[in-house]
């Protein structure tokens, strides 16, 4: 190792935390101050098990050194996390890092001031902020003009710092927005306007209790991937979307079922979508392009093929775990994706709807004219009873005994936790 070229010997320990890329300075003379190097500093004071412990002296210390003894001429990243229950000082450390050029921040930390050179540094590529309650606000001028990813969790009201933030990153790609905390809200408030022409994945995660009747606009015209999670509880409005993008729809159906619905008119152009749950799909829209469909849980599992109905191009599907209320009734009219277009299903058995389950497994085998690939998982993370060897074995035999639409379809069954 001490053959290598001190640039290689820096590079690597630039891809380990910190603290031990110092500790190999007593490897040898030759590695005494390669850590000095380094390109990438990250500083964890959270412990494995993600509590937090007692910062002291030693911890201050430690970074001080490492920040005065650091040699390279640029950082790459700079990474700190703190515990929620930790109050560390970071603006120095912080402006060190801009001064360096930093090209990837990131922080979470508690209950400080953040330094107004985050807001105008030039080479930041990635900025993350976390658990940064209440203190924090954006300047009025923001210019970050590198910045292609942002994530960050807001407190309050979002539009004192998110919807500030966001205008000054003109070249935005990827957008990740947490409203943990919202309050003093009035009856008749503003939209939040999403216009952002170079954001492709946009995650928007609303986790406040109390219904926030906000309206939500997006215009985002080259958009590749939406992920709308935790409480909905805003009217969404789509002005602007393309054609073709994936949607990940995580928020529980079942607690604002008329936002929900105005939430999938809105993407009906989307090639891939993959959902929480589903309880009332007669009201569906249709969705003309899409492709891929996944479903984590199903309320009513009769309801299925007439759901079907409103993916009629639809070649892969994924269904999860159903209620125990599911029952089944194969209906007259077998819907078009089935028969002529889905090539791959995969679906997991559970013991307590196994009965009808494996009818509409039948169902499916017997109506899908090109249907390739059959995946069936045997249990679930949240069904209490698992299924034993033999009983594998039999589902396994009693889905290759029913009647095939496709000769080419191929059925294979495995055990919970094998399946990726």
């Amino acid at each position: 190792m001490d053959s290598l070229p001190e640039e290689i010997r820096s590079h690597i320990l630039s891809l380990m935390p910190t603290k031990f890329a110092v500790q190999t300075s007593i490897l040898s003379k030759s590695w005494r101050y390669t850590w000095t190097l380094v390109t990438n500093l990250d500083f964890d004071f959270v412990d494995g098990d993600g509590d937090d412990y007692a910062l002291d002296l030693v911890d201050y210390t430690f970074v001080n050194r490492v920040f005065n003894s650091h040699k390279a001429s640029k950082l790459n990243i700079f990474r700190l996390h703190f515990g929620l229950n930790q109050n560390p000082n970071v603006s120095h450390w912080v402006d060190k890092a801009v001064k360096l050029n930093v090209c990837v921040l990131d922080m979470c930390v508690p209950r400080d001031h953040l330094p107004l050179s985050i807001f105008t540094c030039t080479t930041l590529t990635m900025l993350r902020l976390h658990h940064v309650e209440n203190i924090w606000e954006c300047p009025s001028r923001v210019t970050l003009p590198c910045l292609k990813t942002l994530d960050i969790i807001v407190y309050r009201n979002p539009f004192l710092n998110a919807f500030k933030l966001i205008p000054g990153c003109p070249v935005l790609e990827t957008l990740s927005l947490q409203v943990d905390y919202v309050c003093n809200l009035q009856q008749q408030q503003p939209p939040y306007i999403f216009s952002i022409p170079t954001l492709k994945r946009f995650k928007l995660t609303i986790n406040d209790d109390m219904p926030v009747f906000h309206k939500v606009v997006l215009r985002l015209p080259i958009l590749e991937h939406l992920c709308v999670g935790g409480s909905l509880s805003s009217l969404y409005v789509m002005e602007d979307l393309p054609p073709l993008f994936e949607a990940d729809i995580s928020s529980l159906s079942s607690s604002s079922p008329r936002l929900w619905l105005q939430l999938l008119k809105g993407i009906t152009g989307a090639k891939s979508l993959t959902t929480q749950d589903v309880d009332f799909l007669v009201r569906l829209p249709i969705f003309p392009n899409m492709k891929r469909l996944e479903v984590k849980l199903f309320i009513d599992l009769g309801k299925i093929p007439q759901f079907l109905e409103r993916f009629p191009d639809l070649k892969y599907i994924c269904l999860g775990l159903k209620s125990t209320l599911s029952y089944w009734m194969e209906p007259k009219v077998v819907p078009g994706c089935i028969r002529t277009n889905l090539t791959t299903l995969k679906y997991t058995l559970c013991k307590e709807t196994m009965r009808y389950d494996m009818k509409l497994l039948r169902y499916i085998l017997g109506n899908a004219e090109v249907l390739k690939t059959v995946t069936v998982t045997c249990g679930h993370l949240f069904s209490p009873e698992l299924f034993s060897l033999e009983e594998e074995k039999w589902v396994h035999s009693e889905l290759l005994k029913f009647p095939r639409a496709s000769m080419d379809c191929a059925i294979k069954v495995v055990a919970l936790g094998l399946l990726h």
